[in-house]
């Protein structure tokens, strides 16, 4: 039995909130991510600010130095845990964005299984944990690049609306990508003693956060995601020239 038009709109109001809920619950873990460890390593261990992200596995507790259980590891294995949760989880709106962020997901869980090694210094080279870790911007970088252009095509015929978008995805891919560059640079080059590195990955991981609000005022326009539940969006062919992939909604 089919249901009524009123209860048939008011469950896909529903499940269309649900959808923008994962999304905005994403960007709260990526925007408190970095500023937790931080916060809490300070204000609940005296822990200071650590050199990069992942020290935070192995940040020492200060009132007492021998101390093996490493108060900040929980937080920090936590957030990886639900960022990578929710990377994964998020439908994407074309196939090949389903799938990076599903492997940028399964990198997010891999940093966190595979940490850095304690007290490393420049000479332990690139780990798994590294490996990882860039691995999960590049996905990253990639659906902002590649992607979140997918939905352009159905804003409104103006050339300037669409471009703007555009740039602005493609700028945070690029920042998300150079993020991980940089902070590697900066391991070999300080040696693991610069809080520049940390500053590099906090910058990434906002970018992605500012990615998937930027989505927003798009959505908004062209109505993509809402036409996509209602099953009547349908990619054009072609889009400058490159064939789109299929939409996995």
């Amino acid at each position: 039995m089919r249901l009524e038009n009123q209860d048939e709109g008011a469950l896909k109001e529903h499940v269309f909130s649900t959808y923008l809920t994962l999304r905005y619950g994403m960007v709260v873990l990526g925007i408190a991510f970095p500023l937790l460890l931080w916060a809490v390593g300070k204000v609940g261990y005296g822990i200071e600010l650590q050199p990069s992200i992942s020290h935070y596995y192995f940040a020492p507790y200060p009132l007492d130095p021998l101390e093996t259980t490493f108060p900040m590891r929980v937080w920090f294995v936590g957030m990886l845990f639900a960022i990578g949760a929710g990377l994964y989880l998020y439908k994407g709106f074309t196939n090949w964005e389903n799938v990076a962020l599903n492997l940028a997901g399964a990198c997010a869980a891999l940093v966190a299984l595979f940490p850095m090694e304690i007290d490393c210094k420049v000479e332990c080279g690139l780990s798994l944990h590294g490996t990882f870790a860039i691995l999960l911007f590049v996905c990253l970088a990639f659906v902002a690049m590649f992607c979140a252009t997918a939905t352009l095509a159905y804003l409104p015929p103006d050339e300037k609306l669409r471009a703007k978008f555009r740039r602005r995805y493609r700028v945070l891919g690029v920042v998300m990508l150079l993020s991980p560059i940089a902070a590697l640079v900066l391991t070999f080059v300080t040696k693991d003693r610069s809080r520049t590195i940390f500053l590099a990955e906090w910058f990434g991981v906002w970018s992605f956060a500012a990615y998937l609000v930027g989505q927003e005022p798009e959505m908004a326009i062209s109505g993509a995601e809402k036409e996509a539940l209602e099953g009547r969006v349908r990619p054009p062919k072609k889009q400058g020239g490159t064939i789109l992939p299929k939409f996995s909604v």
